[in-house]
């Protein structure tokens, strides 16, 4: 089981033990269960969870007070609500909350499990933000870091491309087009010089009326352009689509190119980049070696304690070799 926890505050006791179940199954984390402000508030001040799921209606905090203090206590917070009023819906996202989410059936409970195992993966990314309005960049970063991301902002693009040298693990760069000394599109296509549309996704914003900066951005290789002003709700799709696209591209990257079993390079890998490695290795008269290893007796093992131990016995032969010599070539970027 997960040590992480997810609180469910909900007056409806049946909706909250059916959500309670299926988030605990899917997810194999801890899920506490509310019924009322004054429960959840016990509940908070003795746990750390990693999500919030807030009704906006209960007996004793009927205007959405549960949501207030949970965000007073620095807590992430998904709204859970029955009201479809656009005004209302409207009000609940000026607030520092991940989302808000109707309650109407079963669709709606896989969404918030989607979300919430998307807000999971995204722990693993970098985004770098650029943009010359300090104002503009802390609202950028207080939305991205709500998304659980890690967050750099920086004023423009020759900063975010010095940046770049000396790390090299952003998955994604929102940047704004108009900024000092290095503006948007001049970032962009820095960028790409580099890393391509599968190895670095870019988001590009701008307020500017004129459309065809919008294909610039495209054209320069941003993977999408956002149109301000937006909504949150967009950003966040945008972004977590984003996202999730790159992820996607890495995973089959991966296993064209890696042994599913071991995780070792495979053939097609080898192929690909022992041509180059040999020509490197002979300007700079690196020595080298290339061995081929067969494990003795291995038919033998496989017939007598069966394939799963002779496959832990090729995934440890794998660690050895992996733990005894270096690798520092890749095949097209993924490590």
């Amino acid at each position: 089981m997960n040590s992480e926890r997810i609180l469910i505050v909900e007056d409806n006791k049946a909706l909250a033990k059916i959500l309670a179940k299926k988030l605990q199954t899917s997810l194999q984390m801890q899920v506490d269960t509310a019924y009322s402000l004054a429960e959840a508030k016990l509940f908070i001040s003795a746990h750390q969870y990693f999500v919030t799921l807030l009704d906006v209606n209960l007996p004793d905090a009927p205007n959405g007070e549960v949501i207030d203090y949970a965000l007073s206590k620095k807590k992430r917070v998904i709204v859970l609500s029955g009201n479809i009023d656009k005004e209302f819906r409207k009000k609940m996202l000026e607030k520092n909350i991940i989302d808000y989410v109707n309650k109407e059936g079963a669709g709606d409970i896989e969404y918030i499990i989607q979300t919430i195992q998307r807000l999971q993966k995204n722990q693993a990314h970098k985004i770098l933000v650029v943009n010359d309005s300090v104002v503009f960049r802390n609202k950028m970063k207080t939305m991205l870091e709500n998304l659980f991301f890690q967050v750099t902002p920086v004023a423009h693009g020759e900063e975010a491309l010095n940046l770049f040298e000396q790390n090299h693990e952003f998955s994604m760069v929102i940047t704004d087009y108009y900024m000092p000394v290095t503006n948007g599109v001049e970032l962009t296509q820095q960028l790409r010089k580099t890393y391509k549309k599968d190895e670095l996704r870019i988001i590009a914003l701008s307020g500017n009326e004129d459309n065809e900066i919008n294909a610039l951005f495209l054209k320069s290789g941003a993977n999408d352009y956002i149109k301000k002003p937006f909504s949150k709700e967009e950003f966040s799709c945008r972004v977590n689509n984003s996202i999730e696209a790159l992820e996607n591209i890495q995973t089959i990257t991966k296993y064209a190119n890696r042994d599913f079993l071991t995780g070792l390079y495979n053939r097609r890998c080898f192929y690909e980049m022992m041509n180059e490695y040999l020509i490197n290795a002979q300007e700079t008269g690196e020595q080298f070696a290339v061995a081929m290893i067969d494990i003795d007796h291995f038919k033998h093992i496989n017939d007598t304690f069966g394939h799963d131990a002779g496959d832990k016995s090729i995934i440890a032969l794998a660690d050895i070799l992996r733990s005894s010599t270096s690798s520092f070539v890749r095949c097209q970027r993924v490590t």
